[in-house]
């Protein structure tokens, strides 16, 4: 019989079961830092992935996801998986749009002709949208709702589901349930990664080497992975976080540049390095290629920054 292939929502299952009181994810909401334990994420996980399964999503149906980035992100990416389904762009045939608010709500209903496939929508935040009489329009907690109730009429379905997948079952349009194991397996982005490790997730989750570096790494390798609060800007919550593992773009990189300090003394270093978020960080990545001068203006810091492409 040919075994099982790992996914992300497999593996959020396992560590909620070997580490149900660890800290899967950590999210700023009105100042104060919320923890989510593993065993609290899997079952998010298993009831969004049966809230999926009760609307009639099955495999391969296409899963749309238009928010920030926040926890809810990846628990309908990550249900999705769990129940077969792909993550994918509205426009590729989507049966379910998640929706971050009301303006999201409103285009997809504004454009319900050129988005025949949509079966549901299901909205976030609730605010100007819980009056709509749109019989196609279910508020996230009804979801979960649906999930729990269709869990309990259906218990062992996703272990059921987990055990077909493949090496060539689709997770994105462009990238196989292999093609996520074998990056993750040669660690494409932060070597010897583990549950010791913070990661700030900040870059758009609808971006792969985001993903791959933040939500798939946290299930693969345990990383805490931490939402900062919108309203507060990248380098306050940097200095909050302390990431040891951080992913930018040659515009964060070029961003978060201190001074022009050519040859720094090793105090003043550390003390810029803490200025920066960047203390603790012993893996610091850039998607592209950045400038010479920029690359040793932060190795002069004591933060090497490799450029790693995204699978």
């Amino acid at each position: 019989m040919t075994p099982a292939v790992a996914t992300i929502a497999s593996r959020i299952r396992d560590r909620a079961r070997s580490d149900p009181r660890g800290v899967a994810l950590r999210e700023k909401c009105l100042g104060i830092w919320q923890e989510t334990t593993w065993a609290q994420y899997g079952d998010l996980v298993e009831r969004t992935a049966h809230g999926l399964l009760a609307l009639g999503v099955g495999p391969r149906d296409h899963v749309a996801i238009e928010c920030e980035n926040r926890p809810e992100w990846l628990m309908a990416d990550a249900g999705a998986v769990a129940a077969r389904a792909v993550t994918a762009e509205l426009d590729s045939g989507a049966r379910v749009l998640i929706a971050e608010d009301q303006e999201q709500v409103d285009r997809a209903l504004a454009d319900k002709a050129g988005l025949p496939d949509v079966e549901w929508i299901v909205y976030l935040e609730p605010r100007g949208v819980r009056d709509y009489s749109e019989p196609s329009l279910v508020w996230w907690p009804d979801l979960l709702a649906r999930g729990e109730g269709h869990r309990a009429e259906h218990p062992g379905l996703l272990d059921e589901l987990a055990v077909e997948v493949r090496d060539a079952d689709p997770v994105t349009p462009t990238l196989t349930a292999g093609d996520v194991n074998a990056a993750l397996a040669r660690d494409a982005f932060h070597p010897d990664a583990g549950p010791g490790d913070f990661v700030l997730c900040h870059l758009p989750l609808s971006q792969t080497a985001s993903r791959l570096s933040s939500g798939w790494l946290n299930a693969h390798a345990g990383v805490q992975l931490h939402f900062g609060e919108p309203s507060a800007g990248l380098a306050q919550t940097l200095r909050e976080v302390e990431p040891s593992l951080f992913l930018g773009t040659p515009g964060v990189w070029e961003g978060l540049v201190p001074g022009d300090e050519r040859r720094p003394r090793r105090l003043y270093a550390r003390a810029l390095r803490k200025r920066l978020g960047m203390r603790k960080c012993r893996s610091a990545v850039s998607v592209a290629p950045l400038a010479p001068e920029l690359v040793q203006r932060y190795g002069r810091l004591g933060i090497p920054v490799r450029t790693v492409e995204a699978i």
